[in-house]
């Protein structure tokens, strides 16, 4: 017999999450994420022959710059190929929430990202300062990607043939530009908060409120992503 049960959020959550994934390992990238990702480890080989060791604050930068590339290159690109492509309008013409589509690539591209990016910390750190990585600045990284991924799902529901161009343009030229000026702008910018959290180069005292200010910045994103894709048309 036929099963015309009607999957629930949880399930068809998991269903393009693994879909995701295999999505992203097929393709090519992966591939150019992870090259992006460990440019980083040469960079700290580099600053170290240089004798300029430090305390990791260019690599914290450099780090920043691969994040406002690899979180827009997977997550803009893959819903905006869904919403341009048309192929989850054979989901949305189930009874499934629409946000499921979201969440699921999210759950996939986000854990892979926040992998990528900790990992090239964790080896760079290695290489060039030739010590661990601290549990705050991968913590930071982390809370980075999850809300760059944010704002690139935001931007990718309301350009989605261009949500990934226009995804990194935001981060290069006015998150990173923002987050760098001693003003009160800086607070929305994404990396000014990771580079606070990282607790390398900052009053801790200004920790909790950058953690509070990214959870903020996922929420307006979240909003505005799961707002659009409910008012695209089937």
């Amino acid at each position: 017999m036929t099963d015309h049960r009607v999957p629930g959020s949880l399930e068809t959550v998991m269903t393009i999450a693994a879909l995701t994934w295999k999505r992203l390992a097929r393709g090519r990238a992966l591939w150019v994420g992870v090259i992006i990702s460990s440019l980083l480890v040469p960079f700290a080989s580099a600053v170290r022959s240089s004798g300029n060791a430090g305390t990791g604050e260019e690599l914290i930068m450099f780090a920043l710059l691969t994040l406002a590339v690899v979180p827009p290159m997977f997550v803009s690109s893959s819903i905006g190929e869904e919403i341009e492509e048309r192929t989850t309008t054979y989901l949305w013409s189930r009874p499934v929430p629409r946000w499921t589509v979201l969440a699921g690539k999210l759950a996939t591209l986000v854990p892979v990202t926040i992998v990528l990016a900790v990992g090239s910390w964790s080896l760079a750190m290695l290489v060039g300062p030739q010590r661990p990585p601290s549990p705050e600045s991968c913590l930071a990284l982390a809370a980075g990607v999850t809300a760059i991924s944010m704002m690139a799902a935001g931007i990718a529901t309301l350009v989605p043939k261009h949500g990934m161009p226009l995804s990194i343009c935001y981060m290069l030229f006015f998150d990173l530009p923002i987050g760098a000026m001693p003003i009160s702008l800086s607070e929305l910018s994404i990396t000014h908060h990771v580079y606070t959290l990282t607790g390398m180069f900052r009053d801790g005292a200004t920790m909790p409120r950058s953690l509070l200010a990214l959870a903020i910045l996922c929420a307006v994103w979240g909003t505005v992503a799961i707002w659009r894709i409910r008012r695209l048309e089937v």
